[in-house]
């Protein structure tokens, strides 16, 4: 015949008494049985409590599960390195030729002078044209921006 021990007590609570009570079975009185359950429910209630106390690192967990019960320890992560309150190389370079852009967008002796920049290296009348299409394309006007042949490239094949 099992009791049901205690008001409120959760079914798996109830379970492991029942469990508690068919094991001692024989082993002692009634009142023996029942201080066993009281001390099973307390160390139960205790260890709950143990688990609360050092998640919330009021106590320190120890043992070979010690490190899962506990938080992290806090570890600090480098920021990285503040950008340059100066302008790099490649922002002064940016700002240099947007500029030399604006210019070359209003001043019609400016543009071939930007062009022979841009062309200086090429070895096809092809590749000449693709950088002055270029330039077009960024909004100079092509009446500022010479042919290959008025600018004396007649190296280009």
């Amino acid at each position: 015949m099992t009791r049901r021990l205690g008001t409120g007590a959760s079914d798996a609570d109830r379970h492991r008494d029942r469990r508690l009570c068919r094991r001692r079975t024989g082993r002692g009185s009634l009142r023996t049985q029942i201080t066993h359950l009281i001390r099973a429910r307390c160390s139960a209630g205790i260890s709950r409590l143990a688990l609360q106390l050092a998640a919330g690192g009021q106590i320190t967990a120890r043992g070979t599960l010690g490190s899962a019960v506990q938080a992290a320890p806090h570890r600090h992560v480098y920021d990285s390195d503040q950008p340059s309150p100066h302008p790099s190389a490649w922002q002064e370079a940016m700002a240099e030729i947007s500029a030399a852009v604006m210019l070359v967008r209003t001043d019609r002796d400016a543009a071939p002078q930007l062009l022979v920049l841009l062309t200086v290296g090429c070895r096809t009348l092809d590749r000449f044209e693709e950088e002055r299409a270029y330039l077009f394309g960024i909004g100079i006007p092509a009446g500022f921006l010479p042919s290959a042949r008025e600018l004396g490239r007649s190296d280009l094949p």
